[in-house]
């Protein structure tokens, strides 16, 4: 089993930029287990909890946890990573996994 890491710093409220820049790095990796830093999409320093509830998506709907279980799919690979999560009018930071069967929420 190959194992990796990808280490970056998140720019601030740039979700799709940082989704890009996750795709394109992990597309030319040959692993078959990638972990990413917490908050890799959003970036760290909320300034309240409106910024987060600008920023946080629901798993079921969102185009990040999409984006990242369609790449697993493509590189038959395991992907775990932190994200602001939004359930109704609360928000948590969670721990994701996706796969190349399907994408979950821990």
């Amino acid at each position: 089993m190959k194992v990796g890491y990808y280490q970056f710093h998140p720019v601030f409220g740039k979700v799709r930029h940082n989704l890009d820049k996750v795709i394109s790095k992990l597309s030319g990796i040959n692993a078959d287990l990638i972990v990413l830093p917490e908050l890799a999409f959003t970036g760290y320093y909320f300034r309240d909890r409106g910024e987060v509830g600008k920023l946080a998506e629901e798993p079921a709907r969102s185009e990040t946890v999409g984006a990242l279980a369609a790449l697993c799919r493509n590189k038959k690979m395991y992907l775990v990573t932190g994200f602001a999560e939004k359930a109704r009018d609360r928000y948590f930071l969670s721990m994701s996994t996706a796969s190349c069967i399907s994408s979950t929420r821990s």
